[in-house]
């Protein structure tokens, strides 16, 4: 659905430059220019974002447009330092606040060469005041004294009110969002950008793509983050209008897919910034340098270099052996315990899966569901509550690993259905020969 939705974006962004460089605009000549782009924008997220809808509502996530705009963590989350292979083993540290969209550095560097190249000397009047000046510095300075001030932030929100789940991630963002803005705004605003712009216009493509990278950029700085059943209003008024004038944009569940416009918009401008750069080059051996410059940086970026950084490979020694049993083993869904009280703990349990390729119930998602959440608060399975929780999920293979030094106590031979079927130094594996999913009706 999101590529669908990302697409049309990109359509609806093409129409709209078109029209602010025209000088004798008219709405007539507008509408018939703008009517098939829009139908098949229509068209096409309509075809993308039904089966989507659908499969939504077979499996009970019903949520207004209202409630998916309060759904998912806002992309300045995401804001990061390009990565690559090459420099990953000097660089991990100054990685992403938190997600897994970076840029690589030769499309930034391209982008931001093939900038300069087009850039007019010429520049219209710029919009930049003092009082803009004055409320980007204050800013700037609140950010850092509230950078430092993270875990007194945290505390104090808990004092107030106790219930409070405040997460780094809503900390990070509530801090870094006005920042960024006031940032982005302060560039737009510049002298240097305006030349810029003004050459931009005659490069229609380059311009579509680049914007569209900013677009997502502006819009990841909100509109609105839900944490594990709190809602923390974190208003950004670009994002939210167009998260619910623009279409499409408001049918995306988590916003942070946004993100993956950012590298989108700047890997397309990379090509074309080669194009505009070699043309600029009068010497044919300058153009020839310059290919083999960006040939060799591309090499650099996509090669793992050795003792440097290089593809993860599971070592065969070091794989838990009750991963390897359950690799083996008939198949069936699979419980492991115990179950984080944070949805994202579960990750170990998932990367585990890969091993034994086996249905996980409580492995991580993009979104915590309910029953999820009533598995975390399950102490004792060899309770009847805990018990009918496990048979209702059709749960086969029950993994219990050492908590706290040991097993707990109720870990016994049986647990109702369930006996003991294989012991390991860390982890005692139980098995419901019976399984099979028994939800309770709808009514």
């Amino acid at each position: 659905a999101y590529h669908g939705i990302f697409f049309s974006m990109i359509l609806l962004l093409f129409v709209c430059i078109l029209v602010f460089q025209q000088d004798n605009f008219r709405f007539e000549k507008f509408s018939l220019d703008a009517g098939p782009p829009i139908l098949i924008v229509g068209m096409i997220a309509s075809i993308y974002f039904i089966p989507y809808l659908q499969e939504a509502q077979e499996f009970g996530f019903n949520r207004s447009i209202s409630e998916q705009s309060a759904y998912g963590a806002p992309l300045a989350t995401f804001f990061s330092l390009p990565s690559s292979h090459f420099f990953g083993s000097w660089t991990s540290h100054l990685s992403h606040v938190d997600g897994s969209t970076s840029p690589r550095y030769l499309p930034v560097l391209l982008t931001i060469a093939a900038l300069l190249v087009v850039r007019k000397k010429a520049s219209i009047e710029s919009l930049f005041n003092s009082k803009l000046k004055i409320l980007a510095a204050g800013v700037i300075c609140l950010t850092i004294v509230a950078w430092f001030l993270k875990p007194n932030v945290a505390t104090l929100g808990g004092e107030i009110y106790g219930d409070l789940y405040l997460h780094p991630q809503l900390i990070t963002t509530v801090i870094l969002s006005p920042l960024l803005l006031v940032v982005t705004a302060y560039f737009f605003m510049t002298k240097f950008f305006r030349t810029v712009y003004l050459g931009l216009r005659s490069e229609k493509i380059f311009h579509l793509y680049f914007f569209t990278a900013m677009l997502a950029f502006v819009v990841s700085l909100g509109p609105i983050i839900k944490l594990y059943g709190n809602q923390h209003i974190m208003i950004n008024p670009i994002g939210t209008f167009l998260y619910y004038v623009f279409p499409g944009l408001s049918s995306i569940r988590a916003v942070s897919r946004m993100s993956s416009l950012i590298p989108l918009g700047l890997g397309v401008t990379a090509g074309l910034a080669y194009m505009l750069i070699r043309e600029s080059l009068n010497d044919p051996r300058f153009k020839k340098v310059f290919s083999f410059i960006v040939f060799t940086i591309l090499i650099i970026e996509i090669y793992p270099a050795k003792d440097l950084n290089f593809p993860y490979k599971q070592q065969e020694n070091q794989i838990p052996y009750e991963y390897k049993w359950l690799k083996q083993a008939q198949d069936g869904p699979v419980l492991e315990w115990p179950v984080s009280k944070s949805f994202i703990g579960d990750a170990v349990y998932l990367e585990r899966s890969m091993i034994h390729q086996k249905k996980l119930i409580n492995g991580y998602a993009a979104f915590e569901w309910e029953g999820r959440k009533k598995l975390s608060e399950l102490t004792d399975l060899s309770s009847k509550r805990a018990l009918l929780s496990l048979y209702a999920f059709g749960v086969r293979y029950l993994v219990v690993h050492r908590s706290g030094g040991g097993f707990p106590r109720w870990a016994e031979k049986n647990l109702g259905e369930f006996y003991e079927i294989k012991v390991f130094n860390n982890a005692l594996v139980y098995l419901n020969k019976n399984a099979k999913t028994n939800f309770l009706p709808q009514n």
